[in-house]
């Protein structure tokens, strides 16, 4: 939000799915799936498949039932045992690609987005004051 791009995290699969129904060609649908099985996950895939949305996966491997559906796959590392008791690496290593992704959008056009991170950096402090 703070460089004028909307974007929502929906981590409730009925809202997911709402999203999904609203959206446009214009958009663009990122499915976050350490295993890429996830069948809530796999069915918003679906659906933005059969409506022409662009879309991205993160996710272990390109291979799985969500990297067939989207059109772009980022892949993480596959280090998560099959008995864990924490998805650590793996959260760790979708939230550093969806950071990479953030970051590479700002650098394609520094000078807009910057100036709107400094305006919404000013408005911060002003509340803090």
């Amino acid at each position: 939000m703070r460089i004028g791009k909307s974007s929502s995290d929906c981590p409730d699969i009925h809202l997911q799915m709402s999203f999904v129904s609203v959206m446009t060609q214009e958009d663009l649908a990122i499915f976050v799936s350490y295993c890429g099985e996830t069948k809530g996950i796999v069915t918003a895939a679906k659906w933005a498949k059969e409506m022409n949305i662009p879309s991205v996966a993160i996710t272990q491997s390109a291979y799985n039932k969500l990297g067939k559906l989207v059109d772009y796959v980022l892949t993480i590392p596959s280090q998560e045992q099959p008995l864990r008791i924490g998805a650590i690496s793996s959260r760790y290593s979708s939230l550093i690609v969806v950071d990479l992704l953030y970051y590479g959008l700002v650098k394609r056009n520094k000078e807009e987005y910057a100036q709107k991170i400094i305006n919404t950096r000013r408005i911060i402090q002003e509340m803090e004051k």
